[in-house]
């Protein structure tokens, strides 16, 4: 039981940082940064409660908070380019956050031990859920409840004239433009929602493995957190659902090919992808039109 409390957890974190995918994606780019951020909250969650004593939801938000405004800040000259130019900055962009960590080390001696980030040793000592006597129950919960906030959120936002403004810039950024939308700004604001959702995840991954190091937050993070979105499909919120759950099934069934079992997975996603090219769940060819047509009429 234990064991698949233990995996519905992980996919729930995972699918938080789906949903990250998601936005940017509906955006029309593709991020293979959204790691970055996913470290960023991770890091600055786990500060709160190490140094800091707050609670977890204090942690949360702090750790939300700095990787929106970190996306914000990354978002403004990255977000000049398009395309495969902006996932190679944003891949290069989580690089340099990756070395930062790397070289971050803020070690003080509490209860007897040495705790907190040690540059490429990671950061220990992030005990909240011990201390707080939460077990994989309560942990699965919470981590379940917070991932299906996150997915009814995101699904409001793609609903919402923002969502329909946001579809319209990735349509035609030039039509928009001509109608007032500001596409810089537009795409700005959901890349920082993007960012602000992966620290969420990150925040919560950083408590459940108690332990973090930035080669968590390496390339392969980044390549499985697009994979979830791309195999899931983007034409419903719940297509990164989706995908994440057929990412962490397929891994977790696979362990017993052994040593060969990522090569069995990679074997799987691309039989998958040429099955069903668009993702699981596709967007319907008019959903970009119905996007850019929705927000010309609220401009009449």
């Amino acid at each position: 039981m234990e064991y698949g409390l233990s995996v519905a957890t992980v996919f729930s974190i995972m699918v938080v940082l789906a949903m990250s995918c998601y936005v940017v994606i509906l955006a029309g780019e593709i991020s293979f940064g959204q790691h970055a951020f996913f470290g960023v909250g991770a890091y600055v969650a786990a500060v709160c409660t190490v140094f800091l004593n707050s609670g977890l939801g204090m942690a949360l938000v702090a750790g939300t908070a700095a990787a929106a405004l970190t996306a914000y800040v990354a978002g403004m000259p990255i977000l000049r380019s398009h395309g495969l130019q902006f996932t190679i900055y944003t891949l290069i962009f989580a690089e340099f956050v990756r070395q930062v960590m790397l070289m971050s080390e803020w070690r003080v001696v509490r209860d007897g031990r040495e705790i907190g980030p040690q540059g490429m040793l990671g950061f220990s000592g992030i005990d909240y859920f011990f201390v707080a006597g939460m077990g994989v129950i309560g942990q699965a919960v919470l981590c379940g409840t917070i991932a299906i906030v996150v997915v009814i959120a995101v699904g409001l936002l793609r609903r919402s004239h923002f969502g329909r403004t946001i579809e319209a810039v990735a349509e035609d950024p030039i039509l928009a433009a001509a109608i007032g939308i500001n596409p810089q700004t537009t795409r700005l604001v959901a890349f920082t929602i993007s960012g602000g959702l992966a620290g969420l995840g990150g925040g919560l991954f950083a408590h459940y493995v108690t332990y973090i190091n930035p080669e968590n937050f390496g390339l392969m993070f980044g390549i499985h957190a697009v994979a979830y979105t791309l195999l899931g499909g983007v034409g419903s919120v719940l297509g990164p659902v989706l995908g994440a759950a057929l990412d962490i099934v397929l891994l977790e069934q696979l362990r017993v090919f052994g040593g060969y079992r990522m090569i069995a997975f990679g074997a799987l996603i691309v039989f998958v992808l040429i099955l069903r090219p668009s993702g699981l769940i596709d967007r319907p060819l008019s959903s970009w039109s119905k996007g850019l047509h929705h927000v010309m009429l609220s401009k009449r």
